[in-house]
């Protein structure tokens, strides 16, 4: 009877802990993927992780001591950190300051330091180069500006500097591709972190008028859109030469714009009404177009490889 009710315990503690991780947003994957790297993850990346991280101090001991490490690490070098990691460090303390928000009674992860003043931007393309050591440290350079840059001349620095641009021009033609997306990082938990931080990169608009956070939007979308498997590749097909897109899946909707021969844009959704698909139309050295939706008898999909 004891032995029993033990269990009937342990299975209400472990339900209870799934149910407090479900109400709280807190994704498991995202937690076993910290506890395997003991938090080794940049603070650009950890802001996206703030919540597990807050239930694993609060649910398990092991890990405050690894987070204590952690601070104390960075700490340590902290007087010798240049730019970008300072404006990484910023950023996760703004994270963490919107968590706090909803989550009064909690205590600080970090706290503000004399590292969190305005950015510097006079040769901040020199700043931008110093920073790369490593090839996958351009990846780290190029999303640390995006994120978390508050300054939008950030970007005409480095068009200003002939090897900043050199370096960041590739990270947009395969840079964010091979770092994001290669074998190891399959793994549950850093595809939740990687999708956190691109769903808020798609939807700041921060600095949009910059070429190169333009640029880099693009690329992230072309590169969602090659991944995911919902999304295909499709052309029109249309004896016009040409067809319409529309405001909303109906023939008497709003014509947003018009898609010509041989121009390739990405399908987003299943059909809808029957008829229509929703549809995403970009391209690199371009404006971003609206989502429209176009017939399904003028679409011409493209296979999956």
């Amino acid at each position: 009877m004891i032995n029993c009710m033990n269990r009937l315990i342990l299975v209400c503690i472990l339900l209870t802990r799934i149910v407090l991780c479900s109400a709280q947003k807190y994704d498991v994957s995202v937690i076993d993927e910290l506890k395997r790297c003991d938090f080794n993850r940049e603070f650009y990346e950890l802001a996206f992780a703030i919540p597990e991280i807050y239930y694993m101090l609060e649910t398990d001991t092991s890990c405050q001591e690894k987070w204590g490490n952690r601070i104390r690490l960075f700490q340590r070098f902290k007087d010798k950190m240049g730019v970008l990691q300072k404006m990484e460090y910023t950023f996760f303390i703004q994270k963490q300051r919107e968590f706090l928000n909803d989550n009064s009674k909690k205590i600080p992860l970090v706290y503000d330091t004399d590292m969190t003043k305005t950015e510097v931007v006079e040769n901040f393309g020199k700043i931008f180069l110093d920073y790369i050591e490593y090839p996958d440290q351009v990846d780290a350079a190029c999303l640390i500006i995006l994120l978390c840059s508050k300054d939008c001349r950030l970007f005409t620095e480095i068009q200003n500097e002939k090897y900043a641009l050199w370096n960041y021009n590739n990270w947009l033609e395969y840079g964010f591709e091979e770092f994001r997306y290669y074998p190891g990082m399959s793994k549950k938990g850093n595809q939740i972190i990687n999708n956190r931080m691109i769903d808020y990169l798609l939807n700041n608009k921060h600095c949009f008028e910059q070429e190169l956070v333009h640029k880099s939007i693009v690329m992230i979308k072309s590169v969602i859109n090659k991944y995911d498997e919902k999304i295909s590749k499709a052309y029109i097909n249309d004896s016009d030469g040409y067809t319409n897109v529309r405001e909303k899946p109906d023939v008497k909707s709003s014509v947003l714009y018009k898609i010509y021969t041989n121009r390739p844009f990405y399908i987003i959704t299943d059909v809808i009404n029957d008829n229509w698909y929703k549809i995403s139309l970009y391209d690199i050295n371009e404006k971003i177009h609206e989502d429209g939706y176009i017939h399904k008898s003028r679409v011409r999909i493209v296979p999956k490889e």
